[in-house]
C-alpha cells in the first residue's frame, strides 16, 4: 500500500511539472540606466540638475502571468559635480566631486496579461544605496583628491512603469520610466533572457 502510495505521489509530480514549469518562469535581465537628480542649490553644478548613468542586473521569477518578484543590483555614476565659492578658508577653491552610487532591493512586478508579446508593468520597489566618491580640489597653487567611502548611505522605495517586448520563448526586451526616491527620475532598457 505504501509502495502504491509514493508511485502515485511520484507519477503525479511528474504530471504536474509541465503546468509548474509554466508558471514559475526564472530569468536574468541585463539593463543600462541613465536618471537625473533634481538639484536646487546654486552653489553646485550653477542650479543645473545633476545626471548620472549606470547599469542593473535583475534575477526574478515569474509567480503568474500578472505578478514577479526581481532582486536588483545596479551602480550609476555621476557626472562630476563642481562647487563654486568665492572664498572658502580666505582663498579661492574650485572644488569637484565624481561619485558613483550601489543599490540593492527587491521588487515587486504587476503585469497587466495582454495574451500579445508587448506586456505592460508597474514596479515596486524597496532599496538600499551606498555612495563613494572623489573630492577633487584646487587653488591654484595646491591640488588634491580626498576619497570618501560609504559617504551616503540611504533606504527608500523605487517606482517604475514599463514594458517587457517578449522576443521568444527565451528572450525579452525592457523599457522603463522609474522614479528613484524623491527627487531622481529615470529610464533603463535592456535584454532579459528566461530559464
Amino acid at each position: 500500500m505504501l509502495k502504491t502510495a509514493k508511485l502515485c505521489l511520484v507519477f503525479t509530480a511528474l504530471l504536474c511539472q509541465p503546468v509548474l514549469a509554466q508558471q514559475f518562469n526564472n530569468y536574468l535581465g541585463f539593463g543600462i540606466r541613465n536618471f537625473t537628480t533634481d538639484n536646487s542649490e546654486p552653489e553646485f553644478n550653477g542650479g543645473d540638475d545633476l545626471e548620472a548613468s549606470g547599469f542593473q542586473i535583475a534575477l526574478g521569477q515569474e509567480l503568474s502571468p500578472s505578478l514577479a518578484v526581481e532582486v536588483n543590483f545596479s551602480r550609476d555614476e555621476y557626472d562630476p559635480i563642481s562647487y563654486e565659492t568665492d572664498e572658502l578658508a580666505r582663498r579661492d577653491i574650485d572644488i569637484d566631486f565624481d561619485y558613483e552610487t550601489e543599490t540593492i532591493g527587491i521588487s515587486f512586478i504587476f503585469s497587466i496579461d495582454t495574451k500579445t508579446q508587448v506586456t505592460p508593468y508597474f514596479r515596486f520597489s524597496w532599496a538600499t544605496r551606498d555612495a563613494k566618491g572623489n573630492l577633487n580640489y584646487s587653488d591654484g597653487q595646491e591640488n588634491g583628491t580626498i576619497s570618501i567611502d560609504d559617504f551616503e548611505s540611504d533606504s527608500g522605495e523605487w517606482y517604475g512603469i514599463g514594458a517587457k517586448i517578449r522576443g521568444s520563448e527565451t528572450f525579452g526586451l525592457n523599457i522603463e520610466l522609474a522614479r528613484f526616491g524623491e527627487n531622481s527620475t529615470g529610464i533603463m532598457i535592456g535584454p532579459q533572457f528566461y530559464f
